[in-house]
């Protein structure tokens, strides 16, 4: 085990440890943020006295988004995991929007969460997402209450990696042989998050090598 990987796995452990969690909702898209999130729960709850159920929504909008969905229930059937599956209509093309998807993908998940006597939901947002979310809300407004970034803790929702880096991520990955899909839609710089993860962070980059 490579100090990454021990790392994750700590922080997991004890974050599940520290909160009592006996019935996690774990969101997992198929990327290779939630395929490690998925990976160090399970670790987790082999040492610890949980359950955990996966939860996918295909937003139908990727022509490879079906690869994502059976990787899913491959490692859900794998492993002996509960996986709940929901999807949108394909007869959306004039609502498709950042905002549209993700209120679609929550309503289902928290339908899930409500329906299913589950205590808690992880989603797999980490460090980069953090600072994309900052950089997006400080170019629509100066508002200090706004420019507070992702919440580690909302309600009942949960992002335990929201101090791991994209590329400790990457790291944890690789080092363990996982399978994940790459969605290609995140090059796609109309939507102004992909525009920021692609064009300004690299420029920040070049400019403060510390920016990160």
């Amino acid at each position: 085990m490579n100090k990454v990987t021990q790392k994750i796995n700590n922080k997991i452990n004890l974050y599940i440890k520290k909160n009592n969690f006996k019935n996690i909702l774990l969101c997992v898209s198929g990327g290779v943020d939630s395929i490690v999130l998925f990976h160090s729960v399970l670790n987790s709850s082999k040492d610890l006295n949980f359950s955990f159920a996966i939860c996918h929504f295909n937003h139908n909008v990727r022509e490879k988004s079906n690869l994502d969905e059976l990787l899913c229930i491959d490692i859900a059937k794998k492993n002996n995991i509960r996986i709940y599956k929901g999807s949108m209509s394909t007869n959306f093309k004039s609502k498709i929007n950042e905002t549209y998807l993700r209120t679609e993908r929550y309503n289902y998940i928290n339908n899930i969460f409500k329906n299913h006597n589950f205590d808690s939901i992880f989603t797999a947002h980490h460090v980069d997402d953090q600072i994309e979310t900052y950089l997006m809300r400080k170019s629509q407004t100066n508002d200090n209450m706004i420019l507070t970034g992702i919440r580690k803790k909302y309600n009942n929702l949960h992002r335990p990696f929201l101090e791991i880096s994209k590329d400790e991520i990457y790291t944890y990955a690789n080092f363990n042989k996982m399978v994940w899909y790459e969605d290609e839609t995140n090059k796609n710089i109309s939507y102004l998050r992909n525009n920021i993860r692609n064009s300004l962070i690299p420029n920040l980059i070049t400019q403060d090598f510390d920016f990160k």
